[in-house]
């Protein structure tokens, strides 16, 4: 019976295009390719589709790319797979127009998902194919350089990798096309990978400073918090910096991007722009609730703790039926200390 269903199933599902068709259409509309590679016995592929891709902000995301779904086990999809070496799923891959691979994005959930297709939207629409001897006018498009960067530095090629990141950066005067802080952040993970701990927190910093408007210098503060306080540079100069990233988050409207700024800053021991990243991210998506539970950490870091217990309370009355607002609530109550969330991946696509 179970085989039949399947079998129903199989027939019933929409033959998936070539991606060669996929890549012209993306060529068409000028751009990137967003593939969804799953298999249909894959459980984590189906939570993803029902739990991550159905959301409002990765629908929004995803609105720059050309999406597809590919069954790696049927069809078309058993070439594309084959064609990317794709051997475990569900596997999400940017590709440019021409079918190179711009990144592959291990995200599962949405802050993260979010994250990596705004991150690699302004580039993965560069064409071309990136061999040898391609470049010729292309030398003058940073976008293009800094996709042969990323390709060279994937193949271990770190310093020739360097020298495109300082041209597309050169190339993109205030940042004005999104590249000059990609190609400067690219640049950074060479030299937080390769540095002394001890030197990690002013390069982190330099860059914060330097590109402070959006969400690379959010993960750049993100990771200042992860080490250890000896290792931080000064608190002054951390708050600053963490103040020109909240004013940038805010006026970008970016909420997803400002509830992991809030818990930084409570992670820094700044919980007042802690309370105040958390309540732009309140007035930007109200219905979101969590901005509630870092507005509480914040509150709780504070000593705040009936503020912090009478804010959830508000919010559970008013959403009763609310699947783990109630357990945070009893955390609270109990003085039990609100836990981050996973630390942010400096180096993850």
């Amino acid at each position: 019976m179970l085989a039949a269903l399947t079998l129903v199933a199989l027939l019933a599902a929409p033959v998936e295009p070539p991606l060669e068709a996929t890549l012209a259409q993306a060529a068409a509309d000028g751009k990137p390719v967003f593939l969804d590679v799953y298999a249909t016995w894959c459980a984590p592929c189906h939570r993803l589709e029902s739990e991550v891709l159905s959301t409002p902000d990765v629908k929004r995301a995803l609105q720059g790319y050309r999406v597809q779904r590919y069954d790696a086990e049927r069809g078309n999809g058993l070439k594309v797979a084959q064609r990317y070496g794709i051997d475990e799923y569900p596997t999400l891959l940017i590709l440019n127009p021409d079918g190179v691979q711009i990144a592959h994005i291990r995200a599962y959930t949405v802050e993260a998902l979010v994250r990596a297709l705004d991150e690699w939207r302004p580039v993965g629409a560069t064409r071309g194919t990136f061999a040898v001897g391609e470049t010729g006018a292309r030398g003058e498009d940073p976008a293009y350089l800094l996709v042969s960067g990323l390709l060279m530095d994937r193949s271990g090629r770190a310093s020739a990798a360097r020298a495109l990141y300082d041209l597309a950066e050169a190339m993109d005067p205030n940042d004005a096309r999104g590249l000059a802080s990609r190609a400067a952040f690219r640049r950074l993970r060479q030299d937080i990978s390769g540095a002394l701990v001890r030197n990690r927190g002013a390069s982190l910093l330099a860059f914060v400073s330097q590109y402070p408007g959006g969400e690379l210098s959010a993960r750049a503060l993100a990771a200042i918090a992860q080490l250890a306080p000896a290792m931080r540079p000064p608190p002054p100069k951390v708050r600053e910096a963490s103040q020109a990233v909240l004013k940038g988050l805010t006026a970008r409207k970016d909420h997803l991007s400002l509830d992991a700024l809030a818990w930084t800053l409570v992670a820094l021991g700044f919980q007042d722009l802690a309370l105040e990243a958390a309540r732009a991210s309140r007035a930007i998506s109200p219905k979101d609730v969590d901005h509630l539970v870092v507005e509480a950490a914040a509150l709780q870091a504070g000593g705040r703790q009936g503020e912090a217990a009478a804010l959830l309370q508000q919010e559970l009355k008013a959403n009763p039926a609310h699947p783990w607002l109630g357990r945070v609530l009893a955390w609270v109550q109990r003085g039990q200390r609100l836990d981050l969330p996973p630390p942010i991946d400096l180096f993850s696509d």
